[in-house]
Formats: structure tokens, sequence, C-alpha cells
């Protein structure tokens, strides 16, 4: 009874040790730490200027253009995109452009009644401050109105736009043009707050 046993034990430590070589090898162990480094995340600053945010903070866009029996109205959208507030105090600084960027014979005058009796554009300028991320707004209004057929037709192209004179400008592309006849002129209500 004792030399089967003893028998059977040999026989399996013979099996086991042949099989042993069959076996995957384990790998490296990780350091015995209860807790697994965890990466560091870079931190990312929430109030970092957009990267298409100009140094004056004053970022310039033009939204849809409003025409009725030949009046048009286009607003010029200031947004601030930096982290101080942004001053603006008068009108917009605007030249009418063709294509090739260069400046069309139009002249721009300060207050939009002079073009149209319209009371949401209508005012004198105030003082508006913006705060970071805050908008204020103002109104380019024209009339696409020929009245020498000897004249050929104004069409401008691109709308050369500063927050201010002597500030920097951002060349915008009104959708569809500024289609100005023959009139030779547009007129801009002064900056306001937006809603």
């Amino acid at each position: 009874m004792i030399r089967r046993r003893a028998g059977a034990l040999l026989l399996t430590a013979v099996l086991l040790a042949g099989c042993a070589g069959q076996l995957p090898q384990p790998g490296p162990q990780p350091p015995d730490n209860d807790l697994a480094p965890v990466p560091t995340p870079t931190p990312v600053p929430s109030a970092d200027p957009s990267p298409d945010c100009p140094d004056s903070g004053a970022l310039l866009s033009l939204g849809e253009v409003d025409a009725a029996m030949g009046l048009r109205a286009m607003p010029i959208r200031l947004v601030n995109c930096a982290e101080e507030p942004v001053h603006v105090d008068g009108f917009p600084e605007l030249t009418v452009l063709d294509e090739q960027l260069q400046p069309l014979a139009v002249e721009v005058i300060e207050g939009a009644e002079v073009v149209a009796r319209v009371d949401t554009v209508a005012g004198s300028p105030v003082p508006v401050t913006v705060q970071p991320g805050e908008r204020a707004g103002a109104v380019l209004v024209w009339r696409n109105t020929v009245d020498d057929v000897r004249v050929p037709p104004t069409h401008g192209t691109f709308l050369s736009v500063a927050p201010a004179v002597g500030e920097p400008a951002q060349v915008l592309e009104p959708d569809g043009g500024l289609d100005i006849g023959t009139t030779g002129r547009v007129a801009v209500s002064p900056w306001a707050p937006a809603d």
C-alpha cells in the first residue's frame, strides 16, 4: 500500500516536471505597490483668448444682410474674446473694398439715419464697456439705388472694419457683397450693447 502511494507520488512529480517546460514563463512583475502611478494631466487655462483673438480683444464679424425695397441693413458684431474689458465709444471705422482689397470711392457716414430713419439703429454714440465674452453691435445701412445710368453701379466685395479710428482693422467679407448702386455712400450706427 505504501509502495503504491510512493509510486503514485513519484509518477505525479515526473509528469509535473515534464509539463513545466511547456508552461508560459511569467514576465517581469510590477513593483509591489498598492497604487499604480497616475499620469498628471497638463493644465489647460480655461480663460485663454481664442487663437483668432486679435491683440485688441475685439473680434469682429458681420451678420446677414436684411434687404427690403432697396434698403439694406447689415449687423456688425464685436465680441470681447480677451480676459480684460474692451471699451468702444463712437462708430466703427469702415472702408469698402473691391475684390482686390482696394478701397472704393464710397463715403462712409456716421449716423445711420442719414440713409434711413430706422428706430432700431438711430441714436447718439455712448461709451460701451464690453466685458469678456460679451458683445456690442452696430449696423451698416445703404440703398441699392441707381440714379445715374451713365455711372456703373458700385459693388463692394470686402469691408475693412476697425472698432474705432486708429485701431487695427479686420477685413471681413459680407455675404453677397455690398450692392451700393450709384449712391456712392453707406452709413453706420454707433456701437451699442448687444441684446
